[in-house]
């Protein structure tokens, strides 16, 4: 049934890749692409954007900027435009589709993670979809802390509080703004107010799964041991982010393009 249904190819990829199985979740993408053209016209947006979002994730996650950026022009045109305005698409789908721009979109030249952002929590509060909103806020945090410090937090706290709310706090998203408000106190100098953050998000951010943001986890608990005089943990938190980077597809560079 996966070989010839699309749309649960595609459920079957993004279940492989909430484990870390890349090469599985390819297959199942692979699945959904080849299965397209059979699908019922009706249905071949939402396929088309569902897809996509696979892809863009997939991307993600074997940390390919290139291919994070060729995927996320797509899935923009799709989001915005074009399938988009198809009957039956699906606003849920597409407030994803906006959310999953805007949580990756400091990797692709040209986009702007913070106007999909917007555009995605705007859909998401329309429609009543507090889960959605919960995600635009964490990764919202990420996108102004290089512009703010307060606001960055503000957010971050705002995505914290809706996870406590709703028993999300095994989420990524979580796990993102916890590693946002940790790294907004470490760089104030507050060690010791850093550290339960650094924690909650070195417990939710697997490098299996989610081998960028653990990266980041990685480097911040190097610093925060380096600033406290522990040379040994910060070398191994180092070396352990360094053996982590070499299994990506290409050079991360951690901070956005200015």
């Amino acid at each position: 049934m996966l070989s010839t249904d699309a749309g649960l190819a595609a459920v079957a990829a993004a279940d492989e890749l909430t484990q870390g199985s890349l090469e599985a979740a390819e297959r199942y993408l692979g699945l959904a692409e080849r299965s397209l053209a059979s699908a019922p016209e009706v249905r071949r947006g939402q396929l088309r954007l569902l897809l996509g979002v696979g892809k863009l994730l997939l991307a993600v996650q074997r940390g390919n900027p290139p291919g994070v950026a060729e995927e996320a022009q797509g899935l923009a045109t799709m989001a915005e435009g074009g399938d988009a305005a198809q009957p039956g698409l699906g606003e849920d789908l597409r407030a994803l589709a906006l959310i999953s721009l805007g949580s990756t979109g400091f990797w692709a030249a040209g986009l702007d993670a913070g106007r999909h952002l917007e555009s995605g929590i705007r859909l998401a509060r329309r429609i009543g979809r507090p889960y959605l909103e919960f995600a635009r806020l964490a990764y919202q945090s990420a996108v102004d802390f290089y512009r703010s410090f307060e606001r960055s937090a503000e957010r971050a706290t705002a995505a914290v509080e809706l996870a406590r709310r709703h028993g999300w706090s095994n989420e990524p998203a979580f796990g993102a703004a916890c590693l946002v408000l940790g790294s907004s106190l470490l760089w104030q100098g507050q060690l010791d107010e850093a550290e339960p953050w650094i924690q909650r998000a070195e417990r939710t951010l697997r490098a299996e799964t989610h081998p960028v943001p653990r990266l980041s986890t990685l480097g911040l608990r190097g610093v925060l041991e380096l600033a406290r005089g522990q040379d040994a943990e910060a070398l191994a938190s180092f070396l352990a982010a360094e053996q982590l980077a070499r299994r990506l597809a290409a050079p991360l560079h951690t901070l956005p393009p200015t």
